[in-house]
């Protein structure tokens, strides 16, 4: 019988210790790549061998608990530390379970009309068969967009979609050092490399020809703020605060619309790099 959505699942927890769902997961996945190479020589000669292996997943999920959002922030810049956690999902009662794992990325995206999504790709150290139960699901409420702020440099344009995005620029170590049997591919370790954050969001109100000579002046200024606010969580009582600073503007666009179609602005941004400028905050 093939399988199906319904028979899937996908826990995580700190250190070893898997203790809850992921949530309302609607995309991603757990992947095994061989990293296969080719030894040729001249003539007809080839042998076929493995490459170094990068374990590790994704999902996109509609969120409810945020805790995992905290493990996606790193401890310190000059000499950045994480907390370990693990995943353990696929099918149940067939599934993996993945330890030494680190967030690489988390990307948060609202819109009009949709609640608050996150995107998190993990990087991992072990892999191993898990045969376990599920946890049980989360019972938080979403976030939902008519629950919902956007701030702007203190101001409200009539935010119709955003999208924060983190990256850790994890990157996996290998070594010739003694290695154990079916391990030997594996990485030794991941380096945490510079953050990087960027902030994209859709506005009608149209931008002031401040914001335009903030682009294409001499010097940008990298002092622009983003606060984002929604209501849910725990009974729906929750309020959570999205924080961005030392932004600078990247771009903005104006498209042409046809007719009485609605004109909307793109606005993006970067933040500075390894600084503290990015964080979500539930009260």
């Amino acid at each position: 019988m093939p399988d199906t959505g319904l028979e899937q699942f996908l826990d995580w927890g700190t250190a070893t210790t898997i203790s809850a769902s992921v949530g309302k997961v609607t995309g991603g996945s757990l992947e095994w790549d061989s990293a296969l190479q080719h030894r040729e020589g001249i003539g007809a000669q080839d042998s076929i061998v493995g490459g170094p292996i990068v374990l590790g997943g994704s999902f996109d999920v509609i969120l409810q608990s945020v805790a995992i959002l905290d493990y996606a922030f790193r401890t310190g810049y000059t000499s950045p530390s994480m907390t370990a956690l693990c995943f353990a999902g696929g099918t149940t009662g067939a599934g993996r379970k993945q330890t030494g794992a680190y967030i690489n990325t988390l990307g948060l995206s609202g819109s009009v009309g949709e609640a608050l999504t996150a995107s998190i790709e993990w990087m991992a150290l072990t892999d191993a068969t898990y045969s376990t139960a599920p946890t049980a699901y989360d019972t938080d409420l979403t976030w939902e967009w008519y629950n919902a702020t956007c701030s702007i440099d203190g101001q409200a344009l009539e935010c119709q979609s955003f999208e924060v995005s983190l990256n850790n620029n994890l990157e996996p170590i290998y070594s010739i050092d003694a290695k154990t049997d079916n391990q030997k591919r594996w990485p030794d370790s991941l380096k945490i490399g510079s953050q990087e954050v960027s902030v994209s969001c859709d506005v009608l109100t149209r931008p002031g020809d401040t914001t335009i000579a903030d682009i294409i002046a001499d010097s940008l200024s990298t002092d622009n703020t983003i606060s984002i606010t929604y209501l849910g969580g725990t009974a729906g009582t929750q309020t959570m605060t999205i924080a961005l600073s030392n932004l600078a503007r990247v771009s903005c666009s104006e498209p042409f619309v046809v007719g009485g179609g609605l004109v909307t602005y793109s606005l993006q941004f970067e933040a500075k790099k390894d600084a503290s400028v990015f964080s979500v905050t539930v009260a």
